[in-house]
C-alpha cells in the first residue's frame, strides 16, 4: 500500500496551477498582439465559438454597453473598442488575479478587460470602460 504524501500532492498541484497560469498568460498575450494590429484578425483558435463579451460603459464612455455572444461578434466588439480609443495602447496586466488587458490613452487607463480562458482559448471577457469604475486604476 502506498502512503499518502500531502506535500507531493501540493507540489504537483502547484506545478499544474503554474502551468495553467502560464498558458492563460500566453493566450492573453496572443489576444493583445492580435487586437493591437490594424486589421485585428483574431485567430480562430484564440476565441471559443461560444465566447461571451460584456462591455460595461456605464453610459459615460464613447462605447455603448453591450453583451455579445460568439467569436465573430466578440471580435467585432473588440475592434469597436479599439476604434473608440484610437490612441490607446494595450498591455497584458493582472486583472482580478488573472491575466487581463489594460487599455491606456494619454497616460490614463481607459479600459480594463478581465479574460477567462478555458483550455487554450478565451471563453469570456468583461470589458470595463466606465471612467468611474476605472478611477482606482488611475490613482498614484
Amino acid at each position: 500500500m502506498t502512503s499518502w504524501r500531502p506535500f507531493e500532492w501540493l507540489r504537483r498541484f502547484g506545478a499544474h496551477a503554474a502551468s495553467s497560469a502560464s498558458r492563460d498568460r500566453r493566450v492573453v498575450e496572443a489576444l493583445v498582439d492580435a487586437w493591437g494590429k490594424a486589421d485585428a484578425a483574431f485567430p480562430a483558435e484564440l476565441l471559443r465559438p461560444d465566447v461571451v463579451l460584456a462591455v460595461d460603459s456605464g453610459g459615460a464612455s464613447p462605447v455603448a454597453p453591450a453583451t455579445v455572444h460568439g467569436a465573430e461578434a466578440a471580435a467585432q466588439e473588440l475592434r469597436d473598442l479599439r476604434d473608440a480609443f484610437p490612441r490607446a495602447t494595450l498591455a497584458t496586466r493582472e486583472v482580478n488575479g488573472a491575466p487581463g488587458v489594460v487599455l491606456r490613452a494619454d497616460g490614463r487607463v481607459v479600459g480594463v478587460v478581465a479574460v477567462s480562458v478555458r483550455g487554450s482559448a478565451i471563453e469570456g471577457m468583461w470589458a470595463v470602460v466606465n471612467p468611474v469604475k476605472l478611477e482606482h486604476w488611475n490613482r498614484g
